[in-house]
């Protein structure tokens, strides 16, 4: 398996709400440095290749205001990271300024406030979809599929991001 994630012969998918409104599709090819569990740096000086490719599902935009916004936009995307770096996803959809909702430590105070607020949901809205790889053995395609928590479900229907 150690190989597997060295090789990078896995397929992983998320799902995520994020704050604004993200381009089409595209991705997000940006170096991020490691973040250190313990010391005075909370990162490394070096940074190493990361990236993540994105599709955007949905957009919303709703007539309450957030920070200094009249009104707040979301959007519903899927995210396909191609390396595997601490917070890849949370990291990256900071750097394009579309910051996962309820992220405390990359995300945006505002927004996640306002999305409690007026929805009544307090979670980091991120989400493994599906997970596949070759068996490191047998060498049979394993293929994993986890749907999204209920909570994330009744989110998504209350913003209307959700595609019927």
């Amino acid at each position: 398996m150690k190989r597997c994630f060295e090789e990078r012969s896995f397929s992983k998918r998320y799902e995520a709400i994020t704050r604004g409104y993200t381009p089409d599709s595209g991705a997000i090819d940006h170096p991020l440095r490691k973040l250190l569990d313990r010391g005075p740096k909370s990162k490394s000086d070096e940074a190493q290749e990361a990236t993540t490719r994105f599709q955007t599902l949905a957009r919303v935009e709703l007539p309450f205001p957030s920070g200094r916004y009249e009104t707040t936009r979301y959007s519903h995307v899927e995210l396909f990271p191609e390396t595997g770096r601490r917070h890849q996803l949370r990291r990256h959809l900071q750097h394009i300024d579309c910051p996962i909702i309820g992220d405390t430590r990359h995300g945006d105070t505002h927004q996640n406030k306002a999305f409690r607020d007026h929805f009544g949901f307090l979670r980091l809205f991120l989400h493994a979809t599906h997970l596949s790889f070759e068996h490191p053995i047998t060498r049979e395609p394993i293929a994993i599929d986890a749907p999204l928590w209920p909570d994330f479900q009744r989110a998504l229907e209350v913003t209307t991001l959700l595609q019927c």
